[in-house]
């Protein structure tokens, strides 16, 4: 059974794990390796284009969750002043970033890391 492929940037033989995979084609993997990909999507990142892109999303974003917005900008005030000092994952402790569970309370805030915070939007 085959269990890898050549991606079409570096054609180098890889196997699946290499590949971020997508449904819809033949093989259920994107044609380009995850190295590659991501090296792609960071220049693109970085392009005028992309930047473009992303400036665009995040207005969307903001006009649709105006509170998030707010309870962000609220929070990040609070961090440089000094009035809210940033804590370690209240899970596992490792580096952590602020989770609101009620965005109309800004400055109360639950201190998660990626992995975790990520865990809690999926449990919403």
């Amino acid at each position: 059974m085959n269990n890898g492929q050549i991606c079409v940037k570096c054609n180098v033989f890889k196997l699946f794990t290499d590949y971020h995979a997508r449904k819809g084609t033949k093989l259920g993997y994107r044609r380009e390796c995850k190295v590659c990909r991501c090296s792609h999507q960071q220049s693109y990142q970085k392009s005028d284009a992309g930047k473009a892109v992303q400036v665009a999303a995040d207005q969307i974003r903001n006009k649709k969750y105006p509170e998030r917005r707010k309870a962000r900008s609220y929070l990040n005030r609070a961090v440089k002043t000094g009035l809210v000092k940033p804590l370690p994952c209240f899970i596992c402790g490792d580096q952590a970033e602020a989770h609101h569970p009620d965005y109309s309370d800004y400055l109360s805030v639950v201190w998660l890391c990626k992995p975790h915070h990520k865990q809690a939007h999926q449990i919403k």
